[in-house]
């Protein structure tokens, strides 16, 4: 038997084993092709998906609740602010103002000191040596310093300077009491004050 005969013998073979066993070679194919498809490509993405990777289920949930929560707050805040009224808003004016408001300053002050009978003889309104500092140099809220020389009854000076300083601790914009001077006897003391105010510069 030639060569040429051997060969055409042995295609004539496989050809025949081919088609008695292509149902097994097709089976063996799906196989391999799934167990390959498996850990190239299935498993890499289930360990991202897994604990720590880059599809981590469970940090994604957390991430969508904390940002519904935030959305959620953020619509109360600005419902809350919505609702507050005209008038609400004038009194927070009043107790922390936009700027240092220096002419609204004297008029309750002016107040103050005639609701409990007193005379305002003088004030004197400056900026503190050592002004509040914020993360970029300044402070949202800043102080004066105010120093208020007051004259009343010298009979009854301690009621009115007790009277006085309530009316302060009351009044719709802050005040906080440095110090207090007089002397006894007379007529006249002086009171010194921290105020503040908001910053508009920033």
């Amino acid at each position: 038997m030639t060569e040429k005969n051997i060969k055409k013998s042995q295609n004539i073979q496989l050809k025949i084993i081919f088609v008695r066993y292509y149902k097994i070679f097709i089976i063996i194919g799906a196989a391999l092709i799934l167990f390959f498809s498996y850990f190239f490509i299935l498993k890499p993405k289930y360990e991202q998906v897994g604990i720590g990777g880059n599809y981590n289920l469970k940090a994604v949930k957390e991430e969508v609740n904390k940002r519904e929560i935030f959305l959620k707050d953020l619509a109360e805040l600005i419902s809350r602010y919505q609702q507050i009224n005209t008038n609400d808003l004038s009194r927070i004016n009043q107790a922390l103002p936009q700027g240092k408001d220096i002419a609204g300053l004297l008029v309750q002050l002016q107040n103050l000191a005639e609701n409990n009978g007193l005379l305002l003889a003088s004030v004197s309104v400056s900026d503190p040596t050592e002004p509040m500092a914020g993360k970029n140099g300044k402070a949202e809220i800043q102080q004066l310093s105010v120093n208020l020389s007051l004259i009343g009854s010298q009979n009854n000076i301690y009621r009115q300077l007790k009277e006085f300083l309530d009316s302060l601790e009351t009044n719709l914009r802050l005040f906080d009491v440095s110090a207090v001077y007089f002397t006894p006897g007379s007529p006249a003391f002086s009171v010194n004050l921290i105020t503040y105010y908001l910053n508009s510069s920033n």
